[in-house]
């Protein structure tokens, strides 16, 4: 495993270690956690048999008996898969022979980047954002002729709540929530958790803490600006069908009970918000696709479909959920929907800066003929794009301009695990040539004839029309 080994030994005791550690890395330093020397322990055990290290971190991977919940075991798998991963790719490790060990610390960084992670040295590449943009530019062959017209009525808006309990039932919490929804609460917070979130809302949180409300209120003065310009019929309000993943089990009793008591003193004119949770998205499973799929099909597709479409669990369930909930709505609740729109609730529409700076408002800009048009990509291949993507301004950038990448290219050197895994780099290069394009006449992307094809996209503000799902 000498390639491997190569490349670990300067990160741990080379010249990468000033980047990943802030100095080389011992493994003999007592003065750590378990974790830590466990941490340490596996790092060393991928050395060379010629580091003194090395068998000690073998010892301790095989005959630490201290540490408990299957973290050693944890450990020990993941080396066994790094073994036969390098073993598949002998081929392409062999660059890390040209590692030299007393080399200068920028020159070993590119080469390592090279070999692990080769998109971290495109930041050298002055011209990439500009090849990006070539590689994603589509000539349009006919936009849409039914455009969306009027947003209000023919796109379901759709979001998704994280809800969890608070840490402890503070009397602050009590108040808020009111007796029956804190006995609720009490029960729960004894529970096992099941599922984890990124960045959950405390059930019982004080308002201005509280990202569910942050995000529908930014929806609902959204369509009060529309309103105000009077550019577009408004009058039907907008439709947003809210999924609620919980943390708990003992949640989904009474998660819609309390976005109910939540949003009921709070004013959220033109919002009508219908709650789904992961037991509705059962029953629509049960009583509805599953008996409809199988009356045309003869096949059962009921726990397959389970994997995919739900509210609780695996992020992916919730996203296809909400994509696939316009389908269901248009043939059970609204024959006009033609397309969902998926908002984060950390998110809103910055309606002014829009309008100031493109010329359309949040609305508007759903009504493009682009959203629905047919083109050739670079390749030649046919694209229909049936998907709209919008993009992020970071709020405290917001007074630089509209057009203020929320990813940017990182100054300094790599730090910790960006000298191996350095994903800001791609993201900073495919969020600046997608998100600066504009579109302007006469030039090679006017957004008539060409446009920007969308690679890197966020879970929020994204939109799908239903024809295409």
């Amino acid at each position: 495993m000498n390639s491997l080994s190569r490349i670990i030994e300067v990160i741990l005791e080379g010249p990468l270690s000033e980047y990943a550690f802030g100095g080389p890395l011992s493994f003999e330093d007592k003065n750590t956690s378990d974790l830590e020397f466990l941490n340490r322990a596996f790092l060393f055990s991928l050395c060379s048999n010629e580091n003194p290290s090395t068998q000690r971190a073998l010892q301790v991977l095989e005959r630490e008996t201290n540490l408990k919940n299957g973290l050693l075991q944890f450990y020990r798998t993941a080396r066994e898969f790094i073994l036969r991963e390098v073993k598949e790719n002998a081929e392409e490790l062999k660059k890390a022979e040209r590692l030299n060990p007393s080399g200068s610390v920028e020159e070993t960084q590119r080469m390592v980047h090279e070999i692990l992670f080769p998109e971290a040295n495109l930041r050298f590449d002055k011209d990439y954002t500009e090849k990006l943009r070539e590689k994603r530019l589509v000539r349009i062959v006919k936009t849409n002729p039914t455009p969306i017209k009027d947003p209000c009525r023919e796109v379901l808006f759709t979001s998704n709540a994280l809800l969890t309990v608070p840490e402890s039932l503070t009397e602050q919490y009590r108040t808020r929530l009111g007796p029956s929804l804190s006995e609720w609460v009490e029960k729960t917070i004894t529970e096992e958790q099941l599922y984890w979130y990124d960045h959950p809302v405390e059930i019982g949180c004080p308002d201005e803490e509280n990202e569910v409300l942050y995000g529908l209120k930014g929806l609902s003065e959204a369509l009060l600006f529309e309103r105000t310009l009077k550019r577009l019929p408004t009058s039907s309000g907008l439709s947003v069908a809210l999924s609620a993943s919980v943390t708990h089990k003992g949640l989904q009793c009474f998660v819609r009970q309390y976005l109910r008591h939540l949003v009921a003193d709070k004013r959220l004119p033109g919002l009508e918000v219908f709650v789904l949770t992961e037991e509705d998205t059962s029953k629509l499973i049960d009583e509805v696709i599953g008996p409809a799929f199988y009356d045309l099909t003869g096949k059962d597709i009921t726990a397959q479909m389970r994997q995919v479409f739900g509210v609780d669990g695996e992020y992916g369930r919730h996203y296809s959920f909400l994509k696939a909930i316009a389908a269901v709505w248009k043939v059970a609740i609204n024959p006009h929907i033609k397309a969902t729109f998926k908002i984060d609730l950390d998110q809103v529409f910055p309606q002014e800066s829009l309008l100031n700076e493109t010329g359309l408002t949040a609305l508007q800009h759903l009504c493009t003929p682009l959203w629905g048009a047919e083109g050739i990509d670079s390749e030649g291949e046919y694209v229909k794009l049936g998907l709209l993507a919008g993009a992020l301004v970071n709020q405290k950038d917001i007074e630089r301009g509209l057009f203020t990448p929320d990813v940017v290219l990182p100054e300094g050197p790599p730090q910790a695990d960006e000298v191996i895994f350095h994903s800001q780099v791609p993201q900073a290069l495919s969020t600046i040539a997608e998100m600066l394009s504009r579109y302007i006449p006469e030039t090679p992307i006017d957004g008539h004839n060409t446009c920007i094809q969308r690679v890197h996209v966020t879970g929020g503000t994204t939109g799908v029309l239903v024809d295409d799902l």
